[in-house]
């Protein structure tokens, strides 16, 4: 009976002595967090959630002891280590959850704080290792992707650029900042065909941003998306732009572009209203000048069917009719021309 007891005693003793070890490790390296010796904390506070994983205060210090030491050494390894051990702490329960968002803003908003004075000195390699460090313990901070991104930017890395924008838009799709951000980096990259889709998404979130349509009316034209473009103008019925680059064309002496920008201007804009005729009158002109004879005189009898009390639409048909050799027509024409003149 005496020896069956003394094997029983013997058994129980053998986890109780474990335990006691793995206490230890833990007791010892929350010591070194109170006493703020951080590498031998951390070193003890290893020891101890390898031999106790579901042990989340041990965790919870064993993410301070290695915020500790990377603020100290400025090692992304460290951060990433306190991460985990951070995100561990709240996988195993919700007791910690207010110490551990405590800590994780203290690291972030000193890791945040150096890379904006090495970005301010001109320093931006080391100012992005302070973010993508930051980013290890809030993963989900769309800020500093955004942040990140204009560092790489800076940089002329346009894929670590881009790559974070991408990132910070899985976290959040239909941030406007993002987006906006994103869109004028591809654009200023020369990448106009990727900017596109990112514009049209901001559209849609901002239908009336009148800017925003003029600038993607651009792209698509510069894209060769011309239709594209005019369905935009149609929609701000605002013919100024393709008026504009009618000009240009017409100075250039590009007569045919001229023209064809002119009649999209008559199209966008309001019937009657004096750009309309305007276009109408310009686009008569530069097909005119572009010897383009029977196109001016297309348009022009249009014109004086809706305006015949003005003598210049008379006199440009006149001239039409002249060039295309119908001398009968050019001379009444230029008759009602007179007749207008004189009245």
């Amino acid at each position: 009976m005496t020896r069956k007891l003394w094997i029983v005693t013997l058994s129980l003793s053998i986890p109780a002595l474990l335990l006691s070890c793995a206490n230890a490790h833990f007791v010892g390296g929350k010591n070194y967090v109170n006493q703020q010796v951080w590498d031998k904390a951390a070193a003890e506070l290893e020891i101890a959630v390898e031999e106790q994983p579901g042990n989340a205060e041990a965790w919870y210090n064993l993410g301070i002891a290695r915020g500790e030491l990377g603020r100290k050494s400025g090692e992304e390894a460290e951060f990433r280590r306190a991460g985990e051990a951070f995100r561990r702490t709240k996988e195993l329960t919700t007791k910690f959850d207010a110490d551990v968002d405590r800590r994780v803003d203290y690291f972030w908003e000193d890791l945040a704080a150096r890379g904006q004075e090495f970005e301010a000195g001109g320093r931006y390699e080391d100012a992005a290792r302070r973010f993508e460090s930051a980013l290890l313990l809030k993963p989900d901070h769309v800020a500093s992707y955004g942040y990140l991104a204009q560092l790489y930017s800076r940089m002329g890395d346009v894929q670590r650029a881009a790559e974070k924008y991408e990132a910070a838009l899985e976290l959040q799709p239909d941030n406007d900042t993002t987006l906006t951000n994103y869109a004028k980096f591809l654009e200023d990259s020369g990448l106009e065909d990727r900017a596109i889709p990112l514009f049209e998404k901001l559209l849609n979130q901002r239908p009336d941003d009148d800017n925003l349509l003029h600038h993607l009316a651009g792209l698509y034209w510069k894209e060769g998306q011309q239709d594209k473009a005019i369905e935009i103008y149609h929609r701000m019925k605002d013919p100024t732009v393709l008026m504009n680059r009618g000009y240009d064309a017409d100075a250039a002496e590009d007569f045919e572009s001229a023209l064809r920008y002119y009649e999209m201007a008559k199209d966008v804009a309001e019937p009657g209203s004096d750009v309309y005729y305007d276009a109408f009158y310009n686009a008569i002109v530069a097909a005119y000048k572009g010897q383009n004879y029977t196109r001016a005189i297309e348009l022009g009898e249009k014109l004086v069917e809706e305006k015949p009390e003005d003598a210049r639409n008379w006199r440009i048909l006149g001239n039409s009719y002249a060039r295309a050799r119908m001398g009968e027509k050019s001379l009444r024409a230029f008759e009602r021309a007179e007749e207008l003149d004189g009245k």
